[in-house]
């Protein structure tokens, strides 16, 4: 495990009321291969012990860089975004505060960007809360990235839902700055595949590791694990991700 001041990677990690959860998400980056420039925990206004907790694990993990900041609570998009204004890396992961990624996840995704890619990602491996301390993860062998058309990754994006996710995928702060790309903070749903889509318009070079680095962690009770009834907000929301490819990559439309 080594520290990089150079590897300019911002992990930005939003937090609600993940006071049980939080401490596993940051071990799991304490145990990386390759240590993020900076990790942001975004305290979205949390009820419970959440900053208490946050500022235990500052103490704890001393050798990372973990930068707290405090905010009124305005949803997942809003705590999102105001990471974005603060790190000043130049790539960009965002870590959810009850998943957790392989030692590999950091290094594997710099190592492909740091090679020319507008964005790498991997696959994420849906992990009940309940049994997630009894998975065994499977042994990440070395692993070359495959390069991806811009059409492949968003095929992939639009039919492997199940295993591509929005937290799977490196960002380049540049590209989000340059075409004025944030989360969307009046949905509540598709906000994450909506800026899926729109980053990946505006990519050239794909790079993608066939392997699961991530755990996306599903718990009783929440949005992705029971069946909820349908809202106008994913439908606006693919509108606005239709009208958006069109004029982006009208080659994909």
């Amino acid at each position: 495990i080594h520290m990089c001041n150079n590897n300019k990677i911002s992990v930005i990690i939003p937090c609600f009321n993940c006071d049980k959860t939080i401490f596993s998400t940051i071990e799991s980056l304490y145990k990386q291969s390759l240590w993020p420039y900076e990790i942001i925990c975004i305290d979205d206004g949390s009820s419970d012990n959440t900053l208490n907790k946050l500022n235990e694990i500052v103490l704890l993990f001393k050798e990372l860089n973990i930068i707290i900041i405090s905010k009124t609570n305005g949803g997942v998009s809003s705590a999102r975004n105001l990471g974005i204004e603060k790190c000043t890396g130049e790539f960009v992961i965002f870590i959810d505060a009850d998943d957790r990624v392989n030692p590999t996840f950091i290094e594997k995704l710099y190592n492909s960007m740091c090679h020319g890619a507008d964005t790498a990602f991997c696959k994420a491996k849906r992990i009940r809360r309940d049994s997630c301390d009894k998975v065994d993860r499977e042994n990440i062998k070395e692993c070359e990235y495959i390069e991806l058309s811009r059409s492949q990754a968003m095929d992939m994006l639009m039919y492997r839902m199940d295993v591509i996710q929005f937290c799977c995928f490196c960002y380049k702060r540049e590209i989000l700055d340059r075409n004025c790309i944030r989360f969307n903070e009046n949905t509540k749903r598709f906000e994450d595949r909506e800026f899926n889509w729109k980053y990946l318009a505006n990519c050239k070079k794909i790079c993608y590791y066939d392997q699961y680095l991530y755990d996306y962690i599903i718990n009783a009770g929440s949005a992705v694990s029971k069946l909820e009834k349908l809202n106008t907000d994913g439908f606006d929301a693919c509108k606005r991700i239709e009208k958006y490819i069109f004029e982006k990559s009208p080659d994909y439309y």
